[in-house]
């Protein structure tokens, strides 16, 4: 069975998009009773660490791949 790489594509993009989602859902629900100023600025921050450091990095080099 053959299936086009873009059709292979978009299947993962959307089961990564459902996992993601319920990731997400999950982190708000436990997130809840923590909110605070200073909570959301540490995970503002964490966030943009991972950003710079990890996906960002992770993207150009599949970009470079490609």
């Amino acid at each position: 069975m053959k299936v086009k790489k873009k059709t292979l594509l978009l299947i993962a993009c959307l089961v990564w998009t459902i996992a993601g989602f319920n990731i997400l859902r999950i982190g708000i629900l436990a997130y809840q009773p923590y909110l605070s100023i200073i909570n959301l600025f540490l995970s503002v921050a964490v966030f943009a660490v991972f950003q710079h450091f990890i996906f960002g990095r992770l993207v150009q080099k599949h970009t470079k791949r490609i």
